[in-house]
């Protein structure tokens, strides 16, 4: 297991098949909602604190993965709230399932598209909520309304995600 500091609140974690084999952890397992998989975050999050001093207190965590083909990418982000984007700069989109934000992440790919922009992806019962600022193009716009319903910033939709 490799440690790396990105930024003061984010860290990635690269976690190798030859890792797994050895703690004797499956992709099942891991992907799980379940002891061994909490415990192993926090693994991860001690392992952070003694090597990169990374603490958490009462943040909330983004933990995002990337699977790749000889292991796993955790990339871990506190979420302070002082950082926040103003909240009407907000713009939500609505994918039913995941599969909707896929297709819309292929016809990108398609496109070949070089995409720079700051997204958050959250998934609440079982809908996925593409969170981003106001400042893309209307292109961009247009393209996600095809695979997303586009709200404006609310706190209701907001207060799903505390």
């Amino acid at each position: 297991m490799k440690i790396k500091k990105i930024t003061n609140n984010k860290i990635k974690i690269f976690l190798s098949l030859e890792d797994m084999n050895i703690c004797h952890i499956s992709k099942d397992l891991l992907f799980s909602d379940n002891y061994i998989s909490q415990h192993l975050l926090q693994i991860f999050l001690e392992k952070a604190e003694k090597e990169l001093s990374f603490t958490v207190n009462d943040e909330n965590l983004l933990v995002e993965v990337l699977s790749l083909n000889n292991g796993f990418v955790f990339t871990i982000t506190r979420i302070i709230q002082e950082l926040s984007i103003e909240s009407n700069s907000l713009i939500f989109y609505e994918f039913e399932n995941f599969n909707d934000f896929l297709a819309f992440c292929t016809y990108i790919k398609n496109m070949n598209w070089s995409v720079f922009e700051n997204f958050c992806l959250f998934i609440y019962n079982n809908c996925c909520y593409l969170i981003t600022d106001n400042n893309l193009s209307r292109e961009f716009h247009m393209v996600l309304n095809e695979f997303g319903k586009r709200y404006q910033y609310s706190s209701r939709i907001l207060w799903l995600f505390k």
